[in-house]
């Protein structure tokens, strides 16, 4: 990671951009730095998620499941959590790395037919040819997950699908086992995937333009969106935004996009780039 770069994907950093910029997104319940912990509101009776701050490709992500019979969480070993020791707890099990405690979101009706309980998010990878210039779709995928898994991460086995940029429709999807074999429905639901319309579609690309717009010295971010409702949030941002499934960059605007800033920068872009490529 380049220390020039901002810092807005580090998961603690992404929630107070979204706070100050009134982006719908995951509540933080508590977080740390990894020694000082601080609790923002108190823990709900209710699946917990905890994320190291600093890790990325769904590492070190773990649930707290919330036990209603015994009013408790219940940890990795299946060990009984009170609400002041979930804290302790995340401590611990996050070993030093900054990290933060949410709600557990899980799909809204109109998501759910394609996961067995992980959450879905939808990559949708926004641009601009310039700091002043508009912000547009460049393309993105929709994450699937697969079997018992806690996240979509591909590099945790998930299924992905290009979508169309302007109508939200997917494509096949396909498994990073078998990255040749389109797949037209979900293995274990069965919900048809490949011609599907992204339900919410036309909210979900205009939160990731609304979240991209007030950003003007980055050129490409790729914003997760879940639809855990009936409206649309934003769960990351990523600066190293993935290439797409199937859909080759050069059929799309990134090249532009690319010249354009590199060739005719603006002074503020071209330090930034100068930064970047001499780090």
């Amino acid at each position: 990671r380049n220390t020039c770069r901002p810092q807005a994907d580090e998961k603690r950093s992404f929630a107070r951009f979204c706070a100050t910029r009134q982006l719908p997104t995951v509540e933080v319940l508590a977080e740390s730095d990894g020694r000082e912990i601080v609790q923002f509101h108190p823990l709900p009776a209710a699946d917990l998620f905890l994320k190291p701050a600093d890790l990325y490709g769904g590492k070190g992500i773990s649930a707290l499941p919330f036990d209603a019979g015994c009013g408790c969480w219940v940890g990795a070993k299946g060990e009984s959590l009170t609400s002041a020791e979930v804290l302790a707890y995340a401590g611990r099990a996050q070993a030093g790395h900054p990290w933060v405690l949410q709600p557990r979101l899980r799909n809204g009706p109109a998501w759910a037919r394609w996961s067995l309980g992980a959450l879905c998010t939808v990559r949708v990878v926004t641009g601009r040819e310039a700091p002043g210039a508009p912000v547009e779709i460049l393309g993105g995928f929709m994450k699937f997950p697969q079997g018992n898994t806690i996240v979509d991460n591909r590099s945790r086995g998930a299924l992905s699908a290009d979508y169309h940029r302007e109508t939200g429709r997917l494509d096949p999807a396909r498994d990073p086992a078998c990255p040749r074999i389109a797949i037209s429905t979900h293995p274990d639901t069965k919900a048809a995937i490949a011609g599907e319309v992204i339900p919410g579609w036309d909210r979900v690309r205009a939160l990731a333009l609304r979240a991209h717009a007030p950003i003007t010295h980055i050129a490409m971010i790729g914003w997760d969106v879940a639809l855990p409702g009936d409206e649309p949030v934003l769960i990351e941002m990523n600066f190293n935004w993935d290439v797409f499934t199937n859909t080759p960059l050069g059929s799309t605007r990134y090249v532009e996009i690319v010249h354009s800033w590199l060739d005719t920068p603006s002074p503020e872009v071209a330090a930034f780039m100068a930064a970047v490529l001499n780090a």
